[in-house]
């Protein structure tokens, strides 16, 4: 049963992840174009960041998978190649 919650967290936690990134760095790349991606960055920092609280206080022993996928994730969206 530990090895299924941490299988769960680390695939959620890889969504987010995966999603949030791509977001981010691409509200980023179009801020000159559009200033009102800023809103965009803080929600999805607002997630990434409240699903890290939600791992350490019910899932305190299931951090490294938390870790493991946002690092992943991050690392998925930044080699995509469509970084500018």
């Amino acid at each position: 049963m530990d090895y299924l919650f941490f299988l769960v967290v680390l695939l959620v936690s890889w969504g987010i992840g995966v999603v949030g990134w791509a977001q981010i760095i691409g509200s980023i790349q179009n801020i000159r174009v559009r200033p009102n991606l800023i809103i965009t960055i803080i929600i999805w920092g607002i997630i990434i960041a409240g699903s890290f609280f939600i791992v350490r206080f019910f899932f305190e022993s299931k951090m490294l998978a938390w870790a493991i996928a946002m690092v992943v994730s991050f690392v998925q969206v930044f080699k995509q190649g469509k970084i500018e």
